[in-house]
């Protein structure tokens, strides 16, 4: 019987039947399939233990059943396993046999139906696997594996060094694939084209960028932050690999294909999101987000994102997607920005334009309301010293609009006829119909949720929200 603790939830495998519980949410059996603890910090104590668990996993998973064997968790597990055995683990005859089977039943089911960070992760573990292994069969594995990333390269990875799918957690994921792509290649002596690290790079700036001061991400859309590594652990990797960091720019960070802008104004920082929920074909990440800000006063976090905690099909995983659990503009019939079906489905989509990019002023608007006659205006103005100043109009039909900022967890609020305040900013309400404060949760993570508080803010037409420090 082994126990598990993984993304914040403890459970126990006790029978064959266990690695494929029906009561567990499937993200939590992935991971489960993954071996992931196999790379622990001191894997070196627990080499006996791993290595027991590999021999139950091939005997309590026969190929080819059970969510062991779907083409995904074959993906990870292969690259763990083969990292394992590269950094100091001995595989027996079994274990090579067993990853065997499974790179093959790997190579004849790709997921080309689900095409994005998926297909990626197969292409790099046959890239791995014909590496690892020697053969006429290994090396189609590789040349399949190499042609696959590079195809997909082109497409997921945007000119301005973002993931195509806009999720700075799954962006985290595919840069440490690039890291790991590189490494091992120089391994094993077939380093691969100077492009690898020029996309590396590009990447690190992006997710410098997408980072707070605190470390943390922006976790915008699909974003479970104890899924992936911390920044600076994959930045620490890229520095040991030689890849060096572009830097960003002090005062506005325009990542131009992504649509997302990080701006410095004084005491400050901000994040504002003018870009599209996702790519048009594989959406499954967006969330009903368009024109959310996050912000980070003196490098504390004052307004921030609900996040991601659950990919299970709830009322809660439908509340995280949709535009109110978002820094964003609802109507009064509060209906999402963007239609987002079941848990990972859209369907009418907010369409984002920007209307201007100043040193003073930024200004961008979206037509997800459109088919009520409504469009959502938001401009972000750093005019004024030590104030940041919002302004929201909802131009066309006459409508009553409910504006909300989700406070960073811990930070205590109160209220006044048209101020809030924290103990890092006071917000100011010009146009607010009422104002109130909410209790609510933050998501840190999968399974984890913070309390937290709310701004509510009911406004006809236009109200001005003035951020003083």
């Amino acid at each position: 019987m082994h126990g598990f603790e993984i993304l914040a939830r403890q459970e126990r495998i006790q029978s064959a039947d266990d690695w494929n519980r029906s009561d567990v949410p499937k993200l939590w059996l992935y991971h489960l399939h993954y071996f992931e603890d196999l790379l622990r910090i001191d894997a070196d104590e627990w080499r006996d233990r791993h290595a027991a668990l590999v021999t139950r996993w091939i005997r309590e998973n026969p190929p080819v059943s059970g969510v062991g064997w779907d083409p995904y968790p074959i993906s990870l597990r292969t690259v763990f396993w083969i990292k394992w055995a590269l950094s100091g683990g001995t595989p027996d005859k079994a274990m090579l046999d067993s990853l065997v089977l499974q790179v093959r039943h790997l190579e004849n089911n790709l997921e080309y139906h689900l095409l994005g960070n998926h297909l990626w992760a197969n292409a790099k573990a046959l890239f791995i696997a014909g590496l690892f292994f020697e053969g006429p069969e290994a090396d189609r594995w590789y040349r399949k594996g190499l042609h696959l990333l590079e195809r997909e390269r082109g497409e997921q990875i945007l000119t301005d060094g973002g993931h195509f799918e806009r999720s700075p957690a799954y962006h985290i994921l595919i840069l440490e694939d690039v890291l790991d792509l590189i490494s091992i290649s120089h391994a094993y002596r077939r380093p691969l084209e100077d492009e690898w690290a020029a996309c590396a790079r590009k990447m690190l700036r992006w997710l410098e960028a997408m980072t707070r001061e605190d470390g943390n991400i922006v976790a915008w859309n699909d974003a479970g932050t104890n899924a992936v590594p911390s920044p600076k652990i994959v930045i620490d990797y890229a520095q040991r690999l030689g890849v060096d960091r572009p830097g960003i720019d002090d005062a506005i960070t325009h990542l131009n294909d992504t649509g997302y802008i990080r701006a410095v104004h004084g005491p400050f920082t901000f994040w504002f999101d003018v870009g599209p929920i996702g790519p048009d074909y594989i959406p499954g990440h967006a969330h009903a987000d368009s024109l959310n800000i996050e912000i980070t006063v003196g490098g504390m976090p004052l307004v921030v994102d609900t996040g991601t905690s659950t990919y299970d099909t709830t009322p809660r995983r439908t509340y995280e997607r949709g535009t109110s659990a978002h820094n964003c503009v609802t109507l009064d019939n509060d209906t999402d920005s963007s239609e987002m079906w079941g848990s990972f489905r859209v369907g009418r989509r907010a369409r984002t334009s920007v209307i201007a990019l100043g040193s003073e002023s930024l200004c961008a608007e979206h037509d997800g309301y459109q088919r009520f006659g409504v469009v959502h205006r938001r401009t972000v103005a750093m005019a004024r010293d030590s104030v940041l100043t919002i302004v929201d109009e909802l131009r066309g039909r006459l409508t009553t609009g409910t504006l909300r900022f989700h406070l960073a967890p811990g930070l205590a609020a109160s209220v006044t006829e048209s101020t809030v305040v924290t103990p890092l900013a006071r917000f100011e309400f010009i146009g607010a119909h009422s104002l109130r404060i909410e209790n609510c949760q933050i998501a840190d993570g999968f399974n984890q949720l913070k309390s937290a508080t709310r701004i509510v803010v009911s406004f006809t037409k236009i109200v001005t929200t003035f951020i003083h420090r």
